[in-house]
């Protein structure tokens, strides 16, 4: 502090619910690394929705801060009213309607259905289980200080409608082919040192040398959790690595069971990487109960065919990959990927006819020039969808994915 003025909290946020609206603040935070100036920057997050009036949160009510009695704790939220009172919001949208079809690229009479299964309970709640995955293969390096930021974003996650970033309740994050080095042991602290308003679940957090990957999922500090749990992790043919983590979560007076499955597979035959997953979800099945939200995330190392299309099987893969990749045609280039293309009675064998995979809605994330921002490819091979997030939804429980994204800035990985 300069010595010039009396440290102070000067840049301040305050707030008023609406007479029909109750307002949460869920997240209140300065910007130390900000230098440009002498204040620091403040932000605060609200979750607004219908109710009374009433606010939630760490507060201080100013009507009453000026008192010498302490301040009234916030109030409580009020029950659920009666229908001609309070107009509680109710999901009852299956999986397939809340999610759209993940293959609308591709030919109606070629699609193939992750799920045919559509979720039968709706939802109500004051707010639904916020959960961010994040997948990063490392390339035989540690991820940069500087670039947690570009793919954890301190644990916030778009809210639905496009409203602005919200702190995420669970956030799991995988890292593959991470550096053996005197600093592999510290990869989980530089992890939660970033994500700040968040804490280590330690019985969901694997790490294992041998595989050299993690599997790391905190948990918001006002979050409930109960009942974390994790498998051994498995290795040899296909599969580099695979470990289970499963906890449960509690939250506006809801648990939800929720499992994430960390994978690293090697490149092969289309049968055989199929063959890895149904292996790695039998061996985890003790895990995912049916009414467990599961995440199945990694490299995948599904690859980009250029003979799926007729046009293009003829003519050098590589050059026609990045030819699409530099027209941005993104729905074109979905509809090479192997995941998606392979017939459904593959995707019912390897044991995925459960599960959901996001729209692809950005460039191949494999195989990157080192070093440099953006995306320019490796003539290695042929840029591919390899990091993949997949999910389940409970027997019980509606998952709506808002957003699916790829961080080009991080330059430390291929």
């Amino acid at each position: 502090y300069d010595r010039g003025r009396v440290p102070s909290y000067t840049d301040r946020v305050l707030f008023r619910p609406g007479s029909n609206t109750d307002v949460t603040c869920v997240a209140h935070e300065n910007a130390p690394a900000v230098t440009s100036s002498d204040h620091k920057p403040v932000s605060a997050a609200f979750e607004i929705s219908v109710g009374f009036g009433n606010v939630h949160g760490d507060i201080v009510d100013l009507a009453t801060s000026g008192s010498d009695e302490p301040p009234p704790a916030a109030p409580a939220r009020p029950e659920a009213a009666g229908p001609n009172q309070h107009a509680r919001i109710a999901q009852e949208i299956d999986a397939r309607q809340r999610w759209g079809d993940p293959q609308a690229h591709i030919p109606e009479g070629e699609r193939v259905q992750l799920s045919d299964r559509s979720s039968e309970a709706s939802s109500s709640r004051d707010r639904p289980l916020r959960v961010l995955a994040v997948t990063l293969n490392c390339s035989d390096a540690l991820p940069r200080t500087v670039e947690l930021r570009a793919f954890l974003r301190h644990g916030r996650v778009a809210r639905r409608g496009g409203t602005r970033d919200v702190l995420a309740d669970v956030v799991a994050v995988t890292l593959q082919e991470v550096k053996i080095s005197s600093l592999f042991a510290r990869v989980d602290r530089l992890i939660e040192a970033h994500l700040s308003q968040h804490e280590r679940v330690p019985n969901a957090c694997i790490a294992h040398l041998q595989a050299r990957m993690f599997l790391l999922v905190f948990r918001r500090r006002d979050v409930a959790v109960s009942d974390a749990t994790h498998g051994r992790v498995i290795t040899g043919g296909l599969v580099k690595g695979a470990c289970c983590a499963a906890l449960t979560c509690a939250i506006a007076d809801r648990s939800y069971r929720l499992a994430f499955i960390g994978c690293h597979l090697v490149t092969g035959m289309l049968e055989r990487l199929n063959d890895a997953l149904r292996k790695i979800l039998d061996a985890f099945q003790s895990l995912l109960s049916s009414e467990a939200v599961v995440f199945t995330f990694g490299d995948l190392d599904y690859r980009i065919h250029t003979t799926y299309d007729d046009a293009l099987k003829d003519a050098d893969a590589w050059a026609t990959v990045v030819r699409l990749t530099t027209e941005r045609s993104v729905p074109r280039l979905a509809a090479l990927d192997e995941l998606t293309r392979q017939p459904q009675v593959n995707i019912d064998a390897c044991g995925l006819a459960a599960f959901w995979t996001p729209e692809l809605n950005f460039l191949p994330t494999f195989k990157c020039i080192k070093g440099v921002a953006g995306l320019r490819y490796n003539r290695k091979r042929v840029p591919s969808y390899t990091d993949r997030v997949l999910f389940r939804p409970g027997s019980t429980t509606d998952v709506t994915c808002v957003a699916h994204e790829n961080a080009p800035a991080v330059t430390s990985s291929d």
